[in-house]
């Protein structure tokens, strides 16, 4: 069971941290099980806000048919859901004292109707 409060001004409060780039404070209670499910879902929707995109950039889908705008949606759902539980496992490991390296970089990719994850350490650059 999970419980859900949804505060109405607390979530216009977590959405005008995002868009002015401020940290996200906890309530006067600290951080409970309810108000990072509220947090999570207001991320959650700010990413999908962010409608689906091309390697960063706008997809521009406006233009093609119904159908098609409704399959990359689908698919920017799923590739979302994937890149969120490869934070979140990556995010265990590092609880769990692995020795998760300083910084990875990766996508998520649909292949075959299947999203898939790829990580890894940054390539250098040569100097």
């Amino acid at each position: 069971m999970f419980p859900i409060v949804f505060e109405r001004e607390r979530v216009k409060e977590i959405l005008h941290s995002i868009e002015q780039g401020r940290p996200l404070a906890p309530s006067a209670e600290g951080w409970n099980v309810a108000d990072m499910l509220m947090v999570a879902g207001a991320l959650h929707y700010a990413l999908m806000a962010h409608s689906p995109a091309l390697n960063g950039k706008s997809a521009g889908i406006a233009h093609l048919p119904h159908e098609q705008q409704e399959a990359f949606a689908e698919t920017y759902l799923r590739e979302l859901g994937s890149a969120l539980e490869a934070c979140s496992r990556l995010t265990c490991e590092l609880h769990a004292g692995s020795g998760v390296s300083e910084k990875l970089v990766g996508r998520v990719i649909t292949v075959d109707n299947e999203p898939l994850v790829a990580m890894g350490a940054p390539a250098s650059r040569a100097a």
